[in-house]
């Protein structure tokens, strides 16, 4: 699809997290104290986080940036997002986006809460899409697709009371159909899992995005949303 727009765009690192808690053996888990230590970092080095609106406007409208945007994510709604992540984004003022999985939120235990969501989102840490059940979209017939896609942002604006535009496609996986439903169903914008800057190149259906590892030291870090 071509994407419509004046000036130049950036290349842009957006972050993928996942839960921000401890657990020996488990890379997606990046415990408090390193999650805030690499906050700080950002905060200390001039990264200015971006809100996906602003990342949309800059990438299809080529509305300006700071000198060193960032976008912060994290994928699936963990419930450790408002303990644990939530206060050290508010501590530096950071913007940052929770992908959820809307079936979680009404089972509480390790998922965030509507409550918890409610809040965040009118608190800087926007709420998104990450579909019902986070099923490998390229696995399903194009109408399950749909279903997956339409009714988790039709539960997220029912319960948020404002347009859902963004949605994180479960384990990165997306196919044909995938692009076809996505634009069909009136997202605006959805990121990957392939590693990399977001472009505009990629298609803004397809943004790349950079994984962080609780295997990685804050050298790896560093090297990686300086784009090395």
């Amino acid at each position: 699809m071509a994407v419509k727009g004046i000036g130049k765009s950036k290349n842009i690192p957006i972050l993928m997290y996942h839960s921000i808690d401890y657990e020996k053996g488990n890379e997606l888990r990046i415990p408090k104290d390193k999650f805030r230590e690499q906050m700080k970092y950002l905060k200390d080095n001039g990264y200015t986080p971006l809100s996906l609106d602003e990342l949309y406007s800059h990438m299809v409208n080529g509305t300006s940036v700071p000198e060193k945007p960032i976008v912060i994510t994290l994928d699936d709604g963990y419930s450790d997002n408002y303990t644990n992540a939530y206060p050290v984004l508010r501590e530096f003022g950071f913007k940052a986006t929770v992908f959820v999985i809307t079936n979680t939120v009404e089972g509480g235990g390790s998922y965030l809460n509507a409550e918890q969501i409610k809040e965040m989102d009118k608190n800087g840490i926007d709420m998104e899409s990450h579909t019902v059940s986070h099923p490998r979209l390229n696995e399903l017939s194009y109408d399950k697709q749909m279903s997956e896609m339409k009714e988790s942002k039709e539960y997220l604006e029912k319960l948020l009371n404002k347009d859902i535009n963004y949605i994180a496609y479960p384990y990165g996986n997306f196919n044909e159909n995938t692009l076809k439903a996505v634009e069909e169903i009136g997202y605006k914008m959805a990121v990957s899992t392939k590693s990399g800057l977001a472009a505009k190149s990629d298609g803004i259906y397809k943004l790349h995005r950079i994984y962080i590892s609780n295997n990685y030291d804050m050298e790896k870090f560093k090297r990686l949303v300086n784009g090395k």
